[in-house]
Order: structure tokens, then sequence, then C-alpha cells
């Protein structure tokens, strides 16, 4: 991004097997010590995750463009296995 004076307006940052806001209030930081402004996606792979997305959702602010269930390290962190 140091080379970026601006990203597409399109584009979103999503973070992953997220587990405490902390996590996403750093990203935000991060991204505003670059200068840029992107959507933030949140991804929801655990049952931690699941308890704590509207957390998530507050510490995202205006940015938060969505979230996304991750089924196969949801089953997994939830001791279940794919069949497939």
């Amino acid at each position: 991004f140091s080379t970026l004076e601006r990203v597409p307006g399109n584009f979103a940052v999503t973070l992953p097997k997220i587990e405490h806001e902390e996590e996403i209030e750093a990203l935000r930081m991060a991204l505003e010590d670059l200068g840029v402004n992107p959507a933030i996606e949140i991804m929801i792979e655990t049952p931690q995750a699941i308890r704590n997305v509207k957390a998530f959702h507050a510490a995202a602010g205006p940015q938060c463009r969505g979230a996304h269930l991750g089924p196969y390290d949801f089953m997994s962190a939830c001791g279940l296995v794919s069949a497939s």
C-alpha cells in the first residue's frame, strides 16, 4: 500500500480468523497509518466469533461492508469433520 495514493472504490480488506475486536481496531489503525480507507469484511470462523459479531461490527465502524461465515473452519472449531 505504501506506493498507492488511493485504493479502488470497491476494494475491501478481508480479515480472517478474528477472535477479538482489538484485531479489527488494529487493522483500522494500520490502514489509517497508510492513508487508505477501504471497506473491511470480517470472517466468522469460530463459535467465539459468532458470539462477538456485534462487537466486530462496531469495531469495524462504517468501513464494515460484510461478514462471511467460514464453514470449514467453523465446523473444525466445533469438532466436526466434513464428509467430503
